[in-house]
């Protein structure tokens, strides 16, 4: 897939956007799994320690376990960031090319046509 591609993305970008934000939210929900996941394996590893009959290496490997979801976790923050970054630098130039090409009225004068003609094209 060629991103760079014309029919690829829309002259406007907002496709591109709209699947960025997804991208984003979507990273989230797996950076919110990974940290329960981890949770859980501090835990059970804190519980492993403290029964007498486990054994050392069960502890060891319940420790290496949580680590390696630890930096699983790092690497995703790390995006998370960056992408988040870039997204807020998206919005950001889109409310100032709002906020000086069109004063408020005339956007929310527009939003307002296209909810009626929504309506209007749906038969309600």
């Amino acid at each position: 897939m060629d991103f760079l591609d014309n029919d690829y993305l829309p002259p406007d970008y907002s496709g591109l956007m709209k699947s960025y934000s997804y991208d984003l939210n979507f990273l989230a929900d797996i950076l919110t799994k990974l940290v329960s996941s981890y949770k859980l394996l501090i835990s059970t590893a804190e519980e492993s320690n403290r029964i007498t009959l486990a054994k050392k290496g069960n502890v060891k490997d319940a420790i290496e376990r949580a680590e390696e979801v630890g930096k699983i976790i790092d690497k995703i923050l790390v995006v998370l960031k960056y992408q988040t970054d870039l997204y807020t630098d998206y919005t950001n130039s889109k409310g100032d090319f709002l906020n000086t090409n069109f004063s408020f009225n005339d956007i929310i004068r527009c939003e307002v046509d296209q909810f009626i003609k929504r309506k209007d094209d749906s038969g309600e």
